[in-house]
């Protein structure tokens, strides 16, 4: 039955979550998922998940579709057409809590206005047209243009994740990845296609899916009115917990991410890992069915990056599903059992991370860096070394052959390398990884 008024959309708040057994393996889905941005203020039809707007709709900002008075968090004005306030992650104090992060490609959430950094709404790629996977090609800016009247940021996407596993979209800044996660998380909304987490449609039923879902956007949207136990403390007296299991909760947490002795510290005294060890304690605080984590350790040095890296993988030991991006290829491969290789909204590969690793058939790389034509030294590769090759990529003044033999390689490759004139700085030999994989498929570094 269709909710038409307000006091109706508020009742169907209040229904208890469904029990997600039935579900089996699968709890977040996307199917034919797209975002263009600065296009036609369009939303998806009724017949992939959500009433579109006509054009008589209001263009002051908007809730969710089921979202009742006060859910959304956020003072009017606060969110442009296209997004949709997100607590799910916290960031509020009892009575008035704040959007999480909130972002899309014109606005900033309330961490951004808080100080933290802005978070990347991975909306910065071109891409063409369509949904081809896996051949690991692009088309340019014209073609995407073209085809939306803007930028799309995510195009076609088909995936989905299983409970109890980490997976990751892994891909340089601009594949789409935030966006993704947006449109998960209720902060952006699609231009076409359905996402569900946990068998809810996330578009149509923003208030109820925030309620399984736990956020950890790039920016910092710890509230600094408040110390770090009552960051955690009203996180679960907003999500319905009595004062005694908030009370309870907050101490476990604190306990369990090592915080314990910064229990009444302002939040602008932690260091930056203690802040975002903070904000994972309080996504998981309502002990959500899925935690999205946007580039989790972005900016950390590299010992805080190990010790959340341990967390993360003692949530996952709990059984905690988590979604993560990343654009670090060694934090892919250390903690995500199943990863996407993303690059201009489009998903080019998916598989654990050793079979995308064994797609390349090589068992070593070489990578010569030189000083001269790399295009022209990479052409005399590819041909001279003929069969020892699966591959022979030019990337950012440096030669990368994947090969099925070091052995035997080496020498030839770097007598090619004077008879090409070129001038040879340094010789790498290594196991083959998930940028060579990346490499590969786009022709591009990972870093760039």
């Amino acid at each position: 039955m269709a909710i038409t008024n307000r006091a109706e959309r508020a009742e169907e708040n209040k229904r208890p979550i469904a029990p997600t057994d039935h579900l089996g393996d699968e709890v977040v889905r996307a199917e034919a998922l797209t975002k263009v941005f600065g296009g036609p203020a369009t939303s998806p039809a009724r017949g992939s998940g959500s009433p579109a707007r006509g054009p008589g709709s209001p263009s002051k900002p908007i809730r969710g579709r089921d979202e009742p008075e006060g859910m959304a968090g956020n003072k009017p004005g606060d969110e442009p057409d296209d997004t949709v306030a997100s607590p799910a992650s916290g960031g509020s104090r009892a009575g008035g809590a704040r959007s999480d992060g909130a972002h899309d490609d014109r606005t900033r959430g309330d961490g951004a206005r808080s100080g933290g950094a802005r978070g990347d709404s991975g909306a910065s790629g071109d891409v063409g047209s369509g949904a081809a996977r896996g051949n690991g090609t692009s088309a340019g800016a014209g073609a995407g243009r073209a085809a939306h009247g803007g930028l799309v940021a995510v195009d076609h996407l088909d995936l989905s994740v299983r409970r109890g596993e980490i997976f990751g979209l892994l891909g340089p800044n601009g594949a789409g990845k935030s966006t993704t996660i947006g449109i998960f998380t209720t902060r952006v909304i699609p231009t076409d296609g359905r996402a569900t987490v946990a068998g809810i449609d996330v578009v149509r039923h923003p208030a109820r899916a925030k309620r399984v879902i736990g956020v950890v956007s790039q920016a910092n949207t710890l509230d600094r009115s408040l110390d770090v136990r009552d960051n955690l403390y009203y996180h679960g007296r907003y999500f319905g917990m009595s004062r005694r299991e908030s009370t309870q909760r907050a101490g476990e947490l604190l306990e369990q991410f090592h915080l314990a002795d910064r229990a009444h510290a302002p939040v602008i005294s932690l260091s930056g890992g203690m802040a975002q060890r903070l904000m994972v304690a309080r996504a998981i605080f309502h002990r959500p069915e899925v935690l999205f984590l946007d580039e989790p350790t972005a900016g950390l040095d590299p010992q805080s990056r190990l010790a959340l890296w341990d967390l993360v993988r003692e949530l996952h030991a709990g059984g905690q599903t988590v979604l993560l991006t990343t654009h670090y290829m060694e934090e892919a491969d250390q903690l995500c059992e199943r990863l996407a290789i993303m690059d201009h909204g489009r998903i080019l590969a998916l598989d654990t991370p050793a079979e995308l690793k064994r797609t390349l058939g090589a068992s070593s790389e070489i990578r010569l860096e030189i000083t001269g034509d790399a295009g022209a030294l990479a052409a005399l590769l590819a041909e001279e070394l003929g069969d020892a090759t699966t591959g022979v990529k030019a990337v950012d003044g440096a030669v990368r052959c994947f090969v099925r033999q070091a052995g035997g390689v080496v020498g030839p490759a770097v007598a090619a390398a004077e008879r090409a004139g070129v001038t040879l700085t340094n010789v790498l030999v290594t196991e083959p990884t998930l940028e060579s994989v990346f490499i590969s498929l786009t022709g591009r570094d990972l870093r760039e």
